[in-house]
């Protein structure tokens, strides 16, 4: 008998954990970070620089893998790519709190300036 609860303890807890690790947002979410602009160098040697939201640890996304699988990334640090280049305002945001939305997706080119890249970006506060 004490077996027995002993094996449904370890079930509990390692569904719990399975459960824990699953509980990454959608790559539809609205996140909300701290704007910063990122600069850095394109191996072509053209210089990069894009709008990057940075936010606390802890929070990961499920988005379309490359390979067509599910992915569950890290959000340490979002590129903002909006549709039609960065808005004309975006220097006021920067140390600023706002919140964005868009798709995520795995960063795949050279040209990408994070952990995850937020493609057709709207900022929604």
């Amino acid at each position: 008998m004490l077996k027995h609860i002993a094996v449904g303890a370890l079930v509990a807890v390692i569904g719990a954990a399975n459960a824990a690790a699953s509980e990454c947002l959608p790559a539809d979410a609205v996140i909300s970070g701290e704007v910063r602009v990122v600069e850095g160098r394109h191996p072509n040697g053209q210089s990069l620089k894009g709008v990057v939201l940075f936010l606390p640890p802890g929070q990961c996304v499920t988005v379309d893998g490359l390979n067509g699988d599910m992915v569950d990334l890290p959000l340490r640090d979002i590129h903002l790519a909006f549709s039609d280049g960065a808005p004309s305002g975006y220097a006021d945001w920067i140390g600023e709190i706002i919140s964005a939305t868009g798709e995520m997706g795995e960063p795949h080119t050279a040209w990408h300036l994070g952990s995850v890249v937020m493609f057709d970006a709207k900022i929604v506060n």
